[in-house]
């Protein structure tokens, strides 16, 4: 069996950006906040910037995440399976090394959902994390071949059902 599937290309400094910028001005959120504490006990005054950290970078990081530019490029990656081997896009991994495929809708850190599917193969030495994309014209295609990979690897009972869709009662009539 073999395939293509059209993947989103993510990674380098627009990825890493929001995450960046959001620790940094949590940080320095903190060190502001930490001047207008009261003097309390050294565990109650970390406690309290702890968590004070952590809900400033939530707050920062979905601001960045979705008022920078996102890098939206696609590729397109070739996949062949045979009874002993998956090789995708020109790198061979042995069926037998691959332990587990993992499958769930696309959500960022705080639990929204950015359309898509994520795929993680779960590989002796190694995962292989696919992205299809998110949206425009090859959103549609791009799921349904990374679903193909996953049910020609075996897994398809992994693949999250699909929401049913209502019917509208006007049909019924």
């Amino acid at each position: 069996m073999n395939g293509k599937l059209i993947l989103e290309s993510r990674g380098g400094w627009k990825t890493a950006l929001p995450f960046v910028l959001a620790l940094a001005a949590a940080v320095l959120a903190d060190l502001l906040a930490a001047r207008y504490l009261p003097a309390t006990g050294g565990f109650a005054r970390s406690a309290l910037l702890a968590a004070m950290t952590y809900i400033w970078f939530r707050l920062f990081y979905y601001a960045f995440s979705v008022l920078l530019p996102k890098d939206t490029r696609s590729r397109t990656v070739t996949w062949t399976l045979t009874e002993e081997t998956l090789t995708l896009d020109g790198e061979t991994i042995p069926r037998k090394n691959i332990r587990q495929v993992h499958c769930w809708p696309n959500r960022d850190a705080l639990g929204f959902d950015h359309g898509g599917w994520k795929v993680n193969l779960e590989i002796a030495g190694g995962n292989r994390l696919l992205r299809s994309v998110k949206e425009g014209p090859a959103a549609e295609v791009s799921a349904r071949q990374l679903r193909e990979l996953v049910e020609a690897l075996g897994y398809g009972s992994r693949w999250p059902a699909e929401p049913a869709k209502e019917e509208s009662k006007d049909d019924e009539a």
